[in-house]
């Protein structure tokens, strides 16, 4: 008797230590390598999000437009949205890329707004932002939450009440006129063959 008892108390134990370890995923850095500064690289990699053998990935871009190879800066405090990416390499450059940002209303248009890296959860399947905020802080900021799928993502964007709010898509595809098109149950499509 004493043999099964000891068996069943093992086993309640160990059931409890597997239900408590952490999965796998949890493991994995997104930033590991990704301090990409011509002076001093530490990998040339770039923060990606996505599934196992994925249609695309995604990433987020920290860096204006006219550094295509080289978007993401983890020291970086602006952010001009997630990026659907299709990037081998730094080296190369990307393809077909587009962002998607939450935005608030300003006098001006704005390309990127301010953002704490140290407050945003970065993990191969989930990006999540919560210190999104516009120039003026009293006025709130915005949550944008990213989970990629097999051929796109799932968004979700947060906006602090009583405030002019939008969803931002930009395609790089400057000579294109291809619209971007909003069905009614939220789903966004376009097309894009920029670097093509």
């Amino acid at each position: 008797m004493n043999n099964l008892l000891d068996v069943v108390l093992a086993f309640i134990v160990m059931l409890g230590i597997v239900q408590a370890a952490a999965s796998l995923v949890d493991y994995v850095n997104v930033l590991a390598g990704t301090s990409n500064t011509y002076e001093l690289s530490t990998g040339s990699a770039t923060p990606l999000m996505g599934r196992p053998f994925g249609f695309n990935h995604w990433s987020v871009q920290t860096e204006p437009d006219h550094a295509p190879k080289r978007y993401f800066d983890p020291a970086s405090r602006s952010f001009y949205g997630v990026r659907c990416t299709h990037q081998p390499s730094v080296w190369l450059g990307d393809y077909g890329y587009f962002l998607v940002n939450a935005i608030i209303s300003h006098d001006e248009p704005q390309q990127s707004v301010s953002f704490a890296p140290l407050q945003t959860t970065y993990k191969p399947h989930y990006f999540k932002s919560s210190a999104l905020y516009p120039g003026n802080a009293d006025m709130g900021g915005a949550r944008i939450e990213m989970t990629p799928t097999e051929h796109a993502a799932i968004f979700r964007f947060s906006f602090p009440p009583k405030v002019n709010s939008a969803v931002l898509v930009r395609l790089f595809d400057y000579n294109s006129s291809t619209p971007v098109v909003l069905d009614k149950e939220g789903r966004f499509s376009a097309q894009t063959s920029v670097n093509n």
